[in-house]
């Protein structure tokens, strides 16, 4: 398993007859196709570390109840698809791709349709894409030909504040097609970057579970290591996160999940323009 990232965002509000409760979603992004995560080269973490991390990670998820979406790149996803579905079959599994490939659009879909083929033999569906580059809007219609739902996008900086959420809530890119954009990363090198990032990390949910909004949470794999001390804030995120469901103001489940209801729960529209052409 490669380095990954995990995302948070919280939305500042949310349509009352849309939302009863505070929702949260948890993407897991291993294998950025850039080769760094937040400019740390992959190579630092050796894979040994990233497979007990990986483990780590999946009981905490095992004890809180917590599922969420595996964003893996192609060379990495049948082996690490195994040991996410040996824990939970809840979990989603993604794509962290490059939409824009050397070959452009052709290659692009060559690629969606050989993981798809990959995790359609282990019974699993492909519809979450996590996407590096500011270009996907050329290809909407290329993902939605291929089953994509949601996409993902990197982890911004720590610096806003929790009340900053405009333009972080769940949103629709076209109808069928939905993203949830990132606005911190859990993780941090460093003690004092990590104290912030817990306390970012804990008033997002707890802003979302009292507007009904939507919280992305983001955990970048590659920033851990099987002894750090993020795992005690990790797991003190996680078990507010408990803590609300049990008091029924919050709802975890993985972002693509999120887009279904919203889906559902909207009043229907007038039948849109085919936006579909040629791969």
């Amino acid at each position: 398993m490669t380095a990954s990232t995990w995302n948070m965002s919280a939305s500042a509000s949310c349509n009352a007859k849309l939302c009863k409760t505070g929702s949260v979603a948890w993407s897991i992004i291993s294998g950025t196709p850039s080769g760094e995560s937040d400019g740390v080269s992959l190579s630092a973490v050796t894979q040994l570390d990233q497979n007990v991390v990986a483990e780590r990670l999946l009981s905490l998820c095992d004890q809180y109840q917590i599922v969420g979406t595996w964003f893996f790149s192609q060379p990495s996803i049948e082996t690490s698809v195994q040991q996410i579905t040996a824990h939970d079959t809840r979990h989603a599994i993604g794509l962290s791709i490059d939409e824009s490939p050397r070959g452009g659009r052709s290659e692009l879909a060559r690629q969606l349709r050989r993981e798809q083929t990959l995790l359609q033999r282990q019974g699993i569906s492909l519809n979450s894409l996590q996407i590096s580059s500011s270009s996907a809007s050329e290809h909407y219609d290329l993902l939605m030909k291929h089953g994509i739902s949601i996409i993902g996008n990197p982890p911004a900086t720590n610096a806003a504040r929790p009340s900053d959420t405009a333009g972080r809530a769940l949103r629709q890119l076209r109808h069928g097609l939905w993203t949830l954009p990132t606005a911190a990363s859990v993780t941090a090198r460093s003690v004092t970057g990590s104290l912030c990032a817990w306390w970012r990390a804990t008033s997002l949910v707890l802003a979302a579970a009292e507007s009904r909004g939507n919280c992305h949470l983001s955990i970048d794999l590659g920033q851990l290591s099987p002894r750090s001390m993020q795992w005690t804030l990790i797991s003190k995120v996680m078990r507010v996160q408990a803590s609300l469901r049990r008091e029924g103001r919050l709802q975890i489940a993985t972002a693509a999940t999120l887009a279904s209801q919203m889906s559902t729960a909207r009043q229907p529209v007038a039948a849109a323009r085919s936006i579909l052409r040629a791969a």
